[in-house]
């Protein structure tokens, strides 16, 4: 599945000169096309306008589910990191390639290139616990103003209150670890974790930094 008509024409001609036979779709076809018994679904994550670059994923990945072709393989515009990656997991997708790579070498694919690592090892890779979920966390950032995530240097802060607030939604919905911080009087104990950090991350799940 492709919005985008003319990288998807380019890598279903490369896909027909490899011998594979195939059908490009929008999203209006997916589901008449998904009712077909295809050995594989590509479905092209096109590069959503906004900070979010990739808001499409968790809509794609349930139309997906529901269709009962969960397991998709993800199309994307460049490389992408482990945060996206850890995205189009927990979507349900399976493998991920790059367009350009799918167009120049379709015959010569190898899955273990192109499959994502199962949503736990991503989170314990990234350092977050096993047991949260990105997207919630995700959709609340959208709220924010777009250049709170835009700027790279971070000169376009949250408001104190807003940043406070999504620290603490890091931790208890996405898995972000918190910190260990002294409070007078109590000692030790653990403290949301610096809006910095968050603020890296949230980038890098947007795809801002790939």
């Amino acid at each position: 599945m492709s919005v985008d008509p003319v990288s998807s024409a380019a890598i279903a001609d490369a896909l027909r000169s490899a011998g594979a036979r195939c059908e490009v779709v929008g999203p209006s076809g997916l589901a008449e096309a998904l009712a077909q018994r295809w050995e594989h679904v590509l479905v092209e994550v096109d590069r959503s306008p906004g900070p979010d670059r990739f808001r499409a994923v968790a809509g794609l990945g349930a139309r997906l589910a529901r269709a009962g072709r969960a397991g998709a393989i993800a199309i994307t515009a460049g490389a992408v990191g482990a945060a996206v990656r850890l995205r189009l997991a927990e979507a349900g997708f399976a493998g991920v390639v790059e367009a350009d790579r799918l167009a120049a070498r379709p015959g010569v694919l190898d899955a273990a290139e192109i499959a994502l690592e199962d949503a736990g090892h991503l989170r314990s890779r990234l350092g977050l616990a096993a047991e949260g979920a990105l997207e919630p966390f995700l959709q609340v950032c959208r709220s924010m103003p777009a250049a709170v995530w835009n700027d790279p240097t971070g000169a376009s802060a949250a408001a104190p209150g807003r940043a406070s607030v999504l620290c603490r939604l890091a931790e208890n919905i996405a898995g972000f670890p918190g910190t260990r911080a002294a409070f007078p009087h109590f000692g030790p104990r653990a403290a949301p974790p610096s809006w910095d950090r968050v603020r890296a991350f949230v980038r890098a799940g947007f795809g801002l930094d790939d």
